[in-house]
């Protein structure tokens, strides 16, 4: 990367002096941007107007929010790796937990299913068996007495 790729902006507290610099920021289109934060935050009012200029700077240059930025209104809950690393590890364990006791529940309903389908199932099969059996000494003792 060569040094017209990359621009460096100091950040102040004059809304008229930042519009110029993202003006030619916007002019130059370098692939890497460094702000340095200068800013006064005691003169409310100008640092309001600087950081609306900067967000219309930064809604120009990237118009679509990456796959990696949090929805608008969300905010990372993490203050360093660390804490990530060990509510990462907590909801591991809470997953494999809640995993293992969605799959005790689904086993213990296929059961039932099982024997509320095998209950209806051999009923239905010994009650036609049994019909199937009664035709049969019916007609064979038709047969028997008659001689057909």
């Amino acid at each position: 990367m060569s040094d017209e790729d990359i621009s460096f902006q100091m950040v102040k507290s004059n809304a008229s002096l930042m519009k110029q610099a993202l003006d030619e920021l916007r002019k130059s289109a370098t692939k890497f941007i460094c702000f340095n934060d200068d800013m006064n935050y005691d003169d409310e009012e100008e640092s309001r107007k600087v950081r609306l200029l900067l967000n219309q700077f930064y809604q120009y240059y990237f118009p679509l929010p990456s796959v990696f930025e949090h929805p608008s209104g969300i905010e990372n809950q993490f203050q360093n790796v660390q804490e990530y690393k060990e509510w990462q590890k907590s909801f591991k364990l809470n997953k494999s937990n809640s995993f293992l006791n969605t799959n005790i529940i689904k086993l213990v309903i296929l059961i039932i299913l099982f024997y509320i389908i095998q209950l209806f199932f051999f009923n239905f099969v010994f009650t036609r068996v049994l019909l199937f059996y009664r035709r049969q000494r019916r007609r064979s003792f038709k047969f028997k007495h008659f001689n057909l």
